[in-house]
């Protein structure tokens, strides 16, 4: 029985992200990928014209992944309490996470983020984050404030999840309400 197109191509994005979760996206194989489901080679190239479509297609996937775990309890509290369960969560995300993490972040062959036109279906948890940025800002450019945290928590996450630095939860709490008071009070 001929397998249907949506589900061969999700099944080659779904293979795509276990092999990232296994050993990253510098380890991605193709191949491998195309075994796993039981197609030739070839088979990927009828709905990823170019392997770079693929790639955008297992980061995109990676991405909504990670915009739900990053918004997991975000929406709870106030938006500051909400933007800092974000911001632990994302710290978590890099530690739980190490191989998808890099890749989205460190690796990364997505897009770049075009702060001029920011595309908010793009990137679904920047988008979030942001909301929730320039519901608390006042004055202040709430895209330079956003980018500002956004970046400190990348920072924070990679020192963390390279176990440079030894972190529990309650400080990485602590630490980016401390970093939010220099923005927000």
């Amino acid at each position: 029985m001929p397998r249907k197109k949506s589900n061969l191509k999700s099944s080659l994005i779904d293979a795509g992200i276990i092999q990232i979760k296994k050993r990253g996206i510098n380890e991605l194989s193709l191949r491998e990928i195309t075994n796993k489901c039981n197609v030739s080679h070839s088979s990927l190239y009828k709905y990823f014209p170019h392997k770079k479509d693929y790639l955008n297609a297992v980061m995109n996937k990676l991405e909504i992944n990670f915009n739900e775990f990053l918004t997991k309890g975000a929406n709870t509290g106030t938006a500051q309490e909400n933007l800092v369960k974000m911001g632990v969560n994302f710290v978590n995300y890099a530690k739980e996470h190490t191989n998808e993490f890099n890749s989205l972040f460190l690796n990364c062959t997505m897009t770049p983020v075009k702060i001029n036109n920011f595309d908010i279906n793009q990137y679904p948890a920047l988008s979030t984050f942001m909301t929730l940025v320039c519901e608390l800002s006042s004055e202040r450019d709430y895209l330079e404030v956003g980018i500002h945290l956004w970046s400190y928590i990348v920072g924070l996450s990679v020192i963390i999840s390279n176990n440079d630095l030894e972190a529990d939860e309650a400080w990485i709490k602590n630490n980016i309400k401390q970093m939010m008071i220099r923005y927000f009070d």
